[in-house]
């Protein structure tokens, strides 16, 4: 899959920031609140327009379950200048503890993606200590489901995405099939050599993932915690991270993931079947709308 074709499809890169703020975030010459939240943008009307979309981003968000509630939420909105928008949740003070917390957007024109990073962002910025036992890329995969919600329209986008990437991991491409042919494959440009294994994918932490490079490669690492956490089920993945953190553990353990999601890791062909369960006719309309001369 081409670089151009790649940013098509996935809509957006959602790049995760963790780590201890130093210091709090500068000043920006606007804001508009509405509580819990105050969005801080360099002009008024990206204030406005995010602010406009946050409290649906907001609900979306606490669909899912063991969601805390915040006070106030700040978000910080810059201009992604024609890159792909992107989506980062800040910690003020101790990470792990997660007391204190701000939003930073990096955004286009595109309002779906907007909502679809608010929705995400609005998660992490959420999860209470018991979904903190997840694995950093499952919980990424648990936030697209709140980016989903959001805006279903880049969250079909963003599972065409992870399918095409999973696929070229585990086979060789994502195949398109119309009237019992396959006519078209797409593919991600991976560099296999350089992934890690699976269970390994699932011991990286908010700093050392960042260590998987290319990019191609380390947005695979999404893709995977997507699959996971579409295998597991939102409901069946809480009561796994409540019984561990019952047994006093900090983390669930990647052979439990893996089998929890009935996924191999010395077969990873036997999972195409489940990956490309992930595309259905949302997901093929998404890549239509966006390659119209391919169809």
């Amino acid at each position: 899959m081409s670089a151009s074709r790649s940013r098509m499809l996935a809509a957006l890169l959602v790049c995760l920031a963790w780590g201890c703020a130093l210091e709090r975030p500068r000043p920006m010459p606007f804001e508009a609140d509405a509580p819990p939240f105050r969005v801080h943008a360099q002009d008024a009307a990206s204030a406005q327009g995010v602010l406009a979309d946050a409290a649906k981003a907001l609900a979306a968000a606490r669909t899912l379950p063991g969601m805390r509630t915040r006070e106030s939420i700040d978000v910080r909105v810059t201009s992604a200048q024609g890159k792909a928008a992107a989506g980062s949740t800040r910690w003020l003070g101790d990470p792990r503890r997660r007391e204190g917390a701000w939003i930073e957007l990096s955004l286009n024109q595109d309002p779906q993606e907007q909502r679809f990073l608010l929705g995400h962002e609005l998660a992490h910025a959420l999860f209470d200590e018991t979904w903190q036992l997840l694995p950093q890329i499952v919980e990424e995969g648990l936030a697209d489901h709140a980016g989903e919600t959001a805006s279903p329209a880049c969250g079909a986008a963003r599972r065409l995405a992870h399918a095409i990437r999973l696929c070229s991991w585990t086979g060789p491409g994502l195949e398109l099939v119309e009237n019992g042919r396959v006519v078209e494959t797409l593919r991600a440009r991976l560099e296999p050599d350089s992934l890690p294994e699976p269970a390994r994918m699932l011991e990286l932490d908010g700093r050392s993932y960042h260590d998987v490079k290319p990019a191609e490669n380390r947005e695979l690492l999404y893709a995977f915690g997507y699959l996971i956490v579409e295998r597991i089920g939102v409901v069946k993945l809480r009561e796994l991270c409540v019984a561990a953190r019952a047994a006093g553990r900090k983390r669930l353990a990647p052979k439990e993931l893996l089998e929890a999601a009935r996924l191999d890791p010395s077969d990873r062909r036997a999972w195409i079947p489940a990956i490309q369960a992930l595309v259905g006719e949302r997901e093929l309309a998404a890549y239509r709308l966006r390659r119209p001369a391919a169809r």
